[in-house]
């Protein structure tokens, strides 16, 4: 994200958050998974709170900017704003200069996050002005088949360059933990 969309289907959006902002009295940011078609928006369940998917447009938003927020992230400044007085952003518009992508990673099999995975993760971390690697778990946890292990993050000038990123991650991430 974030995904462009035809400026019908934006104003779609806009409108359903602000419906559901009035009839539910929902203050700050909240997220709406939707059913996109080629002519309409079907919003499918409503997530009442600050949700994990801000952190996408966060980082997308940076590298547009090319501002690294170090410790204050614009969109909680927004929903703080919000639901302290009561006041919201100017609308935002769409931007298709940059995108930004996360993968959650599940473990194949049993098994442990041992030291040379957390050294990995360091690695990853310390090479980019954003982290890469996020959620990760103590040296030594027990992860079970089927659990999420870590999530990956990547930036890129398109949907595409970050899709490849977060491939070259997982791979990377592969050869020190056998159980990805």
């Amino acid at each position: 994200g974030p995904r462009y969309l035809p400026p019908a289907v934006f104003r779609r959006f806009q409108a359903i958050g602000q419906q559901l902002s009035r009839e539910l009295q929902l203050i700050g940011l909240f997220g709406v998974d939707a059913v996109l078609t080629n002519s309409d928006v079907f919003a499918i369940e409503i997530n009442p709170r600050y949700s994990a998917s801000i952190e996408v447009l966060e980082r997308a938003s940076a590298q547009r900017t090319s501002v690294r927020r170090s410790h204050r992230l614009l969109s909680i400044d927004w929903h703080e704003a919000a639901c302290c007085f009561r006041t919201l952003p100017a609308p935002v518009g769409q931007s298709d200069e940059c995108c930004g992508g996360k993968k959650i990673i599940f473990a194949k099999r049993d098994g442990n996050f041992e030291a040379a995975a957390a050294r990995w993760v360091l690695e990853q971390n310390l090479t980019v002005s954003q982290p890469a690697v996020a959620d990760i778990p103590a040296v030594g946890t027990t992860i079970q088949a089927g659990q999420p292990i870590l999530t990956l993050l990547a930036d890129g000038s398109d949907a595409g360059s970050v899709r490849n990123e977060l491939h070259r991650l997982q791979s990377s991430l592969a050869t020190v933990l056998p159980i990805v």
